[in-house]
């Protein structure tokens, strides 16, 4: 498999399919076999020239072990030297959850690499994830928050098989050697790469952003807001779908592919 080098990282990809150029980018806990497990390859790279990413953190990309290595601004320049070693001039762009964030960046900063974004339960607001009332709200909705420290270190080993990853993402951990806590590192790391202002502005290209009607993890109403001011937006709304909508292919599938191929002029 390639890498890209950038700064002190070396970023792990991987290549399938012909077509045009289609980056993917997964969650938390989520490697780049999210995508060859769940079937998405095999449904877009009859189509698409699929390059599924290891974050910095993940399989064979660099560990995190400093501070420098947590804000968000370094995994999206990450992405940009993904795009530069593959040698695209533009690539489509499709991104879940916190890969979501990183996709919506990096089409805000390079508007130019970006020929379409698709991004997947999530916006450019405050997560849930780092909102001290996350378990207070899920309570009154009848539910639990998707992003439960115990729910997440629960997903992370499951994905972590013997001899399959190299390491999983100490992002959390270097937060609490250094003692931030957090409640802080949306601010600290995330906040300066979600302007929604300047997303607004320079997102040209079109976008779908798709999510679960029950997602707990990011607030629909706010993507909402997010898309209708957008020059080329469009929103998909999952039926009775929650954050883990990820790991149902069919569904997210049957709304992405068409507007993918259609935003290729392929469709």
């Amino acid at each position: 498999m390639p890498f890209a080098t950038h700064l002190d990282g070396r970023i792990e990809y991987f290549v399938r399919g012909s077509g045009p150029p289609l980056m993917l980018v997964g969650g938390v806990g989520d490697t780049a076999d999210l995508w060859e497990d769940h079937g998405y390859v095999d449904a877009l790279s009859p189509h698409f020239t699929t390059i599924a990413v290891n974050p910095r953190g993940y399989g064979g990309s660099s560990p995190i072990t400093e501070l420098e290595h947590l804000p968000y601004a370094l995994y999206r320049d990450d992405l940009h030297a993904v795009i530069d070693d593959f040698g695209a001039e533009q690539v489509a762009v499709m991104g879940y959850s916190r890969g979501g964030i990183l996709s919506t960046a990096l089409a805000t900063e390079y508007p130019g690499r970006v020929s379409a974004l698709v991004v997947g339960g999530a916006n450019l607001g405050r997560s849930l994830t780092y909102r001290e009332d996350a378990v207070a709200q899920a309570a009154r909705t009848g539910g639990r928050p998707w992003y439960h420290p115990r729910r997440v270190a629960g997903r992370i080993r499951r994905r972590l098989q013997p001899g399959r990853y190299a390491s999983a993402s100490r992002w959390r951990p270097v937060l609490e050697q250094h003692g931030i806590p957090m409640h802080e590192a949306w601010d600290r790391y995330i906040r300066p790469v979600a302007d929604i202002d300047r997303a607004v502005e320079r997102l040209s290209m079109p976008v779908l952003f798709f999510q679960g009607d029950q997602d707990l993890t990011f607030d629909l109403g706010e993507t909402r807001a997010l898309v209708e001011r957008l020059q080329d937006g469009h929103l998909e709304v999952i039926a009775n779908a929650n954050h883990e909508v990820i790991h149902e292919p069919e569904r997210v599938l049957s709304v992405v592919t068409p507007f993918l191929l259609q935003s290729a002029g392929l469709g």
